[in-house]
């Protein structure tokens, strides 16, 4: 496993206990080293079990299990540990949320770090939310299951941003404590936005943003046939 981890990051060598984010590792490159330990060992240890254990013991520790998908989680822990209230980070619009990962290292150790991804990706069966106040109310519901006591943290970015607001606004509705909210890059005339002014999900320009979360799992989309590129295709190919 160490020598995978070395591989993956250019390293020359790569010790037991050292940690992939911290030496560079990113989602694009986790989604590759999890591909070459099933090549290597014939087990899917999952995405969310490198985020858990990020070094080559606890990776190698949980080889007996067969941990496949639980990266798409409504709620995914990039840091588990620490004794701070824990920062929640809502997906921006393509719905995952393994890009807040660059974050984490910056961030005091003490504090745990979740991701918040769209329910759709884990559980495509489900009832979608159907705006911004359900979206809202059903991440407050797993935020309260994650973190009963609070008090919440909350960040989002981009179309998260918007969410996170929306978050923030229905805890305290409930009678929680929001302690922080943190909004980064969001359109400033989102309020006067509609649906007639988002382009439709198989339109051309929506070729660049399916294109990037192809990337984010580790899919190079000039591998791919044009009739890959509409929204619900892409979606077929993140689930598997």
């Amino acid at each position: 496993v160490c020598e995978l981890f070395a591989e993956l990051l250019g390293l020359p060598s790569v010790g037991l206990d050292d940690n992939f984010f911290d030496l560079g590792g990113h989602s694009l490159l986790a989604t590759r080293l999890i591909a070459r330990i099933k090549s290597a060992f014939g087990v899917d240890v999952g995405l969310r079990t490198l985020f858990e254990s990020p070094t080559p013991a606890g990776v190698a520790g949980r080889l007996d299990m067969d941990d496949s998908d639980s990266g798409y989680d409504i709620v995914l822990p990039l840091r588990a540990t620490g004794n701070e209230p824990p920062l929640f980070c809502v997906h921006p619009g393509g719905g995952i949320g393994w890009s807040f990962m660059a974050l984490v290292r910056h961030l005091d150790p003490d504090i745990p770090v979740h991701a918040v991804q769209a329910r759709s990706l884990a559980r495509p069966q489900d009832k979608r939310p159907q705006d911004m106040t359900e979206m809202a109310a059903d991440y407050a519901d797993h935020l309260e299951a994650t973190f009963p006591k609070g008090p919440y943290r909350v960040l989002g970015w981009s179309f998260g941003g918007l969410a996170a607001h929306a978050l923030a606004t229905e805890l305290q509705r409930r009678g929680r404590t929001v302690e922080l909210l943190t909004v980064i890059d969001v359109h400033p005339g989102w309020q006067g936005l509609t649906h007639d002014d988002v382009p439709p999900l198989d339109d051309q320009n929506m070729r660049p943003h399916l294109e990037f979360l192809m990337r984010l799992v580790g899919l190079d989309p000039d591998l791919f046939d044009e009739d890959v590129f509409v929204f619900d295709e892409v979606m077929k190919l993140l689930r598997t």
